[in-house]
């Protein structure tokens, strides 16, 4: 379909979205179908997941995802030779550091300058750009970002579609 413009995003939940200039769309790789509600939104589904694409009217584009059990989030735009990088064997968190979350299901989540903890333990970070990064801990999935002010937001994402808005910063 001609509206949909070339994406490389990633979602909570370990979820990569690809597409070429007028689709069709991959999901984790698979083709996904595609429906077209209007020029500036479609939705992509394969499985369980289905991704919501709006496009604005100066250009940008925006995802977002709904998985199995109600799971759902915000999608990021991946960077040209983006991942997981590792710095002294430990994930590095890409300049997003120095926070403290609590999240629902007694998490506990903290930055440093070199890793990323979820209740203790170092968690798997990948790193999307300066402002973005995702951790992971078992079933759990700590997005973690940074806004315009400088100030930290995350929301995680768990086993059987568990989510929800981590306080702190």
């Amino acid at each position: 379909m001609a509206g949909i413009p070339q994406l490389n995003y990633s979602c909570p939940g370990n979820l990569d979205i690809h597409a070429d200039e007028g689709g069709p769309v991959y999901i984790n790789g698979k083709q996904a179908a595609l429906k077209k509600f209007s020029d500036s939104y479609y939705e992509a589904a394969s499985g369980s997941v289905t991704v919501s694409l709006t496009s604005s009217p100066d250009g940008s584009t925006q995802l977002s995802y709904t998985g199995a059990n109600g799971s759902n989030g915000i999608c990021q735009p991946q960077q040209a030779g983006q991942g997981d990088a590792l710095v002294g064997g430990v994930a590095d968190p890409g300049g997003v550091s120095g926070f403290r979350f609590e999240c629902p299901n007694d998490l506990t989540v903290t930055g440093h300058a070199d890793s990323v903890q979820i209740n203790g333990k170092a968690a798997q970070v990948k790193t999307f750009n300066e402002n973005y990064m995702e951790a992971r801990s078992g079933s759990n999935v700590i997005s973690i970002s940074r806004n315009a002010d400088q100030s930290m937001a995350a929301s995680y994402t768990g086993a059987g579609g568990a989510n929800g808005v981590c306080s702190g910063g």
